[in-house]
C-alpha cells in the first residue's frame, strides 16, 4: 500500500539510493583506500568541478552527438527493414546472417575493426549502430508477426489501405514489442559507444577522459565521468520514451490519414442482388458446405439461420473473400463491410476513431455527422474514449456502427446482437433497419425473434446444405 502512488515511489527510490551511498561510504572508510575507491563525497565535489568547466560541455556534447546519431540511425533503419522482414520472409532470411554476426561477435572485435577502417572519430557512432540495430530489428520483426491477424483481415475487408494499416494496426503491436528492447538499447548504445571511445582514444570524448583518469589514477574523476554517463543515458531514455508516447498519442488522437482502396463512391449502390451458386468448402475430410446456392437482394434484410456448426460463418467469410471456396461461383460483390463474430476494434483508438478509420471522407464535417448518427446507439461520453475502456455491449455497438456507416454495397453481420441487453438491442435493431437501406444485407443469427424484428427474409441452412427460404 505504501508504494502505490508516484510520490511514495519517489521517496522509496531516494531512500534506496541513500542506503547505497551509505554502503559506498562505509566501504571507503573501512578500506581506507581513497586512491583506489574514492568516497561519494569526494566524487560529488569532483563532479561539481567538472560541471563548472567549458571542457565538460564540449566533451559531453561531442560524445552525445556521436552516440545519439548511431542510436537513431540504427532505430530508423531497423524499423524500415524490420517492417519489410516482418511481411516478407525472404527479406528476413537475407538479413539473418548479418543479425547473427552483430549479436555474436564481441563488441571489442568490432571496435578494433572499425578503428582500422574508419578511425577513432566515427567509431562510437558506428559501434552504437551495431549494438542497437539487431535488438530493434528483431523486436520489430516479432511485433509485425504477432500482429492480430483478425485486425488485418478487418483492414483488408474494409480496404483501409497500406498507410492506415501500418499506422493503426501494425504500429501499436510493434511499439509494445520494441519498448523493452529500446530501453535496453539506449543503455547499451552508451555503454558500447563510450567503450569504443576509450579504446580508440577519440578526441574530446567521455571515453578519452575516462582513459586518462584511469591512466593517472584520478579515481574521483573516473567515478564522476561514470556518473555522467549513467545520468545522460537515463535522461536520453526518459526523453526518448516521452517522444514515443507523444508519437503514439498523436497517431491515435489525430486526424485519420491514408486513403481507402477499392470501389469508387460512384460505384457504390449499383449492385442490387448477390447470388451464390454451388459453393463447396471442406477442411481436411470434414465437408462444411456442399453445393450451397442462394440469391440475396436489397429489398429486405436477409437472415441466415441454422444450427451451430452448419457453415453459416464459413459462408459469410467466403462472401467476404477471406476464404476461398473449393468450388462454386459468387456474383460480383462490390465493396463489403462487416460485423465479425469478434468486434475487431483497435483498442487504443476511440469509438469515433474506429469508425472514421474505414471512411474515405475524414473531414471534420463528416465526423460531426457520424457523431450525430452514433448518438442513436451510443452515449455521447463514450465516443472519444479508447475502446479498451468501453463495456462489451458498447464495443459491439461501435462494431455495428462501423459496418453500417461506411459506404458499401454489401453489409455482412455475424451474430451482431451478441452481448447486447434487451433495451440496447431494440435501439440497435432500429439502427440496423435504418442504415441498411439500398444495401444487400446478410445477417447470421440463431434467434428467430431477432430475424422477425428486422422484418427480414429468412434463409435456413439445413444439414444437407440446402437453403430453405422463408418469405
Amino acid at each position: 500500500m505504501f508504494i502505490e502512488s508516484k510520490k511514495n515511489w519517489l521517496i522509496v527510490r531516494i531512500l534506496i539510493i541513500a542506503v547505497w551511498l551509505c554502503i559506498w561510504q562505509a566501504v571507503c572508510d573501512l578500506t581506507g583506500l581513497e586512491l583506489i575507491l574514492a568516497s561519494p563525497v569526494n566524487v560529488f565535489i569532483q563532479l561539481c568541478k567538472l560541471v563548472s568547466t567549458s571542457v565538460f560541455y564540449t566533451v559531453l556534447i561531442n560524445s552525445f552527438f556521436h552516440i545519439t546519431v548511431g542510436f537513431l540511425t540504427a532505430c530508423v533503419i531497423a524499423v524500415l527493414l524490420g517492417v519489410l522482414a516482418g511481411k516478407y520472409q525472404m527479406v528476413h532470411e537475407f538479413f539473418m546472417p548479418l543479425i547473427h554476426l552483430m549479436k555474436s561477435l564481441p563488441v571489442a572485435s568490432f571496435i578494433i575493426l572499425l578503428l582500422i577502417l574508419f578511425g577513432s572519430s566515427k567509431v562510437s557512432a558506428l559501434i552504437s549502430f551495431i549494438v542497437v540495430f539487431p535488438m530493434v530489428y528483431s523486436s520489430v520483426v516479432a511485433g509485425m508477426r504477432q500482429t492480430d491477424k483478425k485486425l488485418l483481415e478487418m483492414g483488408e475487408l474494409f480496404s483501409i489501405g497500406f498507410v492506415r494499416t501500418i499506422k493503426y494496426i501494425y504500429l501499436p503491436q510493434v511499439l509494445s514489442y520494441t519498448r523493452s528492447s529500446l530501453k535496453t538499447a539506449i543503455g547499451m548504445s552508451w555503454k558500447a559507444g563510450v567503450s569504443a571511445e576509450v579504446i580508440g582514444l577519440a578526441k574530446n570524448s567521455i571515453g578519452e577522459q575516462l582513459y586518462y583518469a584511469k591512466l593517472y589514477l584520478l579515481t574521483e574523476q573516473l567515478f564522476a565521468w561514470s556518473i555522467v554517463v549513467v545520468g545522460v543515458s537515463l535522461l536520453c531514455e526518459k526523453t526518448f520514451f516521452c517522444l514515443l508516447v507523444y508519437l503514439e498519442n498523436s497517431v491515435f488522437q489525430g486526424k485519420i490519414q491514408g486513403k481507402l482502396v477499392g470501389a469508387n463512391k460512384s460505384d457504390i449502390g449499383k449492385i442490387d442482388r448477390l447470388s451464390i451458386e454451388k459453393i463447396c468448402k471442406k477442411y481436411g475430410e470434414a465437408i462444411v458446405l456442399k453445393n450451397v446456392s442462394a440469391v440475396f437482394t436489397e429489398d429486405k434484410i436477409n437472415c441466415i439461420m441454422g444450427k451451430s456448426g452448419i457453415g453459416k460463418t464459413t459462408l459469410l467469410k467466403i462472401i467476404m473473400k477471406l476464404l476461398t471456396p473449393d468450388s462454386g461461383v459468387i456474383s460480383k460483390t462490390g465493396k463489403i463491410s462487416a460485423v465479425f463474430q469478434e468486434n475487431r476494434l483497435i483498442d487504443k483508438m476511440s469509438a469515433i476513431g474506429n469508425i472514421m478509420l474505414v471512411l474515405e471522407d475524414t473531414s471534420k464535417e463528416n465526423e460531426k455527422r457520424i457523431r450525430t448518427l452514433l448518438t442513436a446507439i451510443l452515449p455521447q461520453e463514450c465516443m472519444d474514449m479508447p475502446i479498451y475502456k468501453l463495456s462489451g455491449g458498447q464495443k459491439r455497438r461501435v462494431a455495428i456502427a462501423r459496418a453500417l456507416l461506411c459506404e458499401c454495397d454489401i453489409c455482412l453481420m455475424d451474430e451482431p446482437f451478441t452481448g447486447l441487453d434487451k433495451e440496447s438491442k431494440q435501439h440497435v435493431v432500429q439502427f440496423v433497419k435504418e442504415y441498411t437501406k439500398n444495401k444487400i444485407t446478410i445477417i447470421v443469427t440463431h434467434s428467430e425473434t431477432e430475424a422477425k424484428a428486422l422484418d427480414s427474409r429468412i434463409y435456413v441452412l439445413t444439414s444437407s446444405n440446402t437453403v430453405v427460404t422463408i418469405q
